[in-house]
């Protein structure tokens, strides 16, 4: 689920598309374990549901798959799709419980069987401490896949500490963030135009935190 539409901080263009890129390749990394081969890859479906119109072309939905640009009939053949789900569409080709779906996640209110049955699960969710510790642990597995990232040269290099005092004020200023705008961890640091230190930082304390 994405509230809002964040820019990058230099390239001022949204920073969605990349993060279905980072999601895919930590999904894949949980995915294969070591010696198995690529053809044990399951297909993947990314899904994104947007509170904005990340295209600006009214469409309830955009789906994405790899093809060559040379012909455009041609389709890469590798098992992974995303999707973005706009709350704000009026085109394309969809369901009514789509459209039904989709008019909930703009305006809150459920409008018909469906969206009355989600609305009491978000609700049991939110009270849920299982749940809440697992997403903890989701965030965990995250920064795992970052420290991997960075050891391999994937990255452009190691986030450096931060002082306990600052850490703890960031942390603090994200959980605000995400308590007040019912944003994701993620959201809430790029609202902030959070640094890479910073950001390992949080994931360094969640971890820390999680293990207590």
């Amino acid at each position: 689920m994405q509230v809002r539409n964040v820019l990058g901080k230099e390239t001022k263009l949204p920073l969605l598309p990349k993060r279905a890129r980072y999601y895919q390749s930590v999904m894949d990394m949980d995915m294969l374990q070591k010696g198995q081969s690529y053809d044990q890859l399951s297909p993947l479906v990314l899904v994104f549901v947007c509170a904005f119109d990340l295209f600006n072309e009214g469409r309830y939905v955009y789906t994405f798959k790899s093809r060559c640009l040379e012909n455009l009939d041609l389709e890469l053949g590798n098992d992974v799709t995303t999707m973005f789900l706009n709350a704000n569409g009026v085109a394309g080709a969809v369901t009514p419980q789509m459209v039904n779906f989709l008019e909930y996640v703009r305006t809150q209110v459920p409008n018909d069987a469906y969206t009355h049955e989600l609305e009491a699960e978000v609700a049991r969710l939110k009270q849920d401490k299982e749940v809440r510790r697992k997403y903890m642990v989701l965030q965990a597995e995250l920064r795992d896949t970052q420290i991997i990232a960075f050891e391999a040269g994937e990255a452009q290099g190691h986030a450096a500490g931060l002082a306990e005092g600052e850490v703890n004020k960031f942390v603090a200023m994200v959980e605000r963030k995400m308590k007040r705008k019912n944003m994701t961890c993620e959201e809430a640091m790029d609202d902030l135009d959070s640094t890479p230190e910073e950001r390992q930082a949080y994931y360094d304390y969640l971890a820390k935190h999680q293990q207590e």
